[in-house]
């Protein structure tokens, strides 16, 4: 059957990379980020469940400071940061492609890409820590930098977001329906908290042309399915269930729909599920993303059923690894396209 169980611990963790749902927050938590969630400097409470539509509100309009709404309420920005710790790889990719310094930024180790870095990620200058999880972020030597903005995306809960805002003002996710912002909204966010809001619309039109001459190239995929999957080390597969999961809507900018059979399965909050290996044989979208943690795409050839699915069939297979995944999963001006270009050759493959 379609499973819907908790995932084993050790599943759990490797999943934490898996589409970014957990990005950064693998692991027990730490003594370090983990403690009391009273907020202190610039935030002001919230929840996730009552804060509105997110927005920026210009200096103009707040009174000489900009404010971001997110997940956890509000973050008051009083003047133009100047060190800027990045704890996602979407916000690092945005303030490299605005020309903006990054002080610092970390990454998960095992899945930053090699050397730490996203082969999408342009060089850049800034001082990168790889660790475990968010939670083992070194909350002493964050401090040291002493940042005025810290680019943080998902943090799991509350209680780390609030420690991180003690630091310097905190931007989470923006948007409260997601645990993943779109590559838009970080864009939009970081030109205006920037001041380089015309580099920033610059920067969304030419990714948007690059998915327009995408869909143009492929013609075939428009209202097809695609699936997203990764094979644990269980030698189980998970797929992706969420409307709001990053590869979800990456593949419905270029016109891939979930297939039904995923479309029909509640996420309750996880937004992907265990698929057994009974019911393999409903992964039987037009395109599938396989994503091996180990032993590459021969590992799925292991899995029962898995040969005699059409896109397998076909040749309609994007087989991802530890380093490239991430592509789907932390949305940048720089990784949807490079996204796009590995998606390719199987986008071509579909009828």
């Amino acid at each position: 059957m379609i499973g819907r169980r908790s995932v084993p611990r050790f599943a759990s963790r490797l999943l934490v990379a898996f589409l970014a749902l957990c990005a950064l927050v693998a692991g027990c938590a730490s003594t370090d980020l983990a403690g009391d969630s009273t907020a202190g400097g610039s935030p002001t409470d919230g929840s996730a469940a009552s804060v509105a539509v997110p927005a920026v509100s210009t200096a103009a309009e707040s009174g000489g400071v900009l404010t971001v709404q997110h997940q956890y309420g509000a973050t008051v920005i009083p003047s133009r940061p100047t060190r800027v710790i990045t704890l996602l790889g979407s916000w690092t990719d945005t303030l490299i492609a605005l020309d903006v310094p990054i002080t610092a930024e970390y990454v998960q180790q095992g899945f930053g890409g090699k050397y730490n870095r996203f082969a999408w990620t342009p060089e850049h200058v800034s001082e990168v820590h790889a660790v475990p999880s968010l939670q083992q972020v070194n909350v002493e030597e964050l401090a040291a930098y002493q940042p005025d903005l810290i680019l943080a995306g998902y943090v799991g809960d509350r209680a780390i977001y609030d420690k991180l805002s003690k630091l310097a003002p905190t931007i989470p996710v923006i948007a409260t329906d997601s645990v993943m912002d779109t590559w838009q909204q970080i864009t939009t966010t970081a030109g205006e908290i920037f001041g380089r809001q015309d580099q920033a619309r610059s920067l969304i039109d030419e990714v948007d042309a690059k998915i327009d001459r995408f869909t143009r190239d492929h013609p075939a995929i428009e209202g097809k399915t695609a699936d997203f999957t990764q094979l644990g080390l269980d030698n189980q597969i998970y797929a992706v269930v969420s409307a709001t999961d990053p590869a979800t809507r990456l593949l419905s900018e270029v016109g891939l729909g979930m297939s039904p059979q995923l479309r029909a399965i509640p996420a309750n909050g996880m937004g992907r599920v265990m698929i057994s290996n009974e019911r393999v044989g409903d992964l039987a979208a037009d395109l599938l993303l396989a994503w091996p943690l180990v032993g590459g795409p021969p590992a799925y050839d292991k899995v029962p059923g898995w040969a005699a699915l059409p896109a397998v069939q076909s040749g309609a297979v994007l087989y991802l690894d530890n380093d490239n995944a991430a592509a789907f999963s932390y949305p940048s001006v720089y990784s949807v396209p490079f996204a796009l270009d590995l998606l390719a050759p199987a986008a071509a493959k579909v009828r």
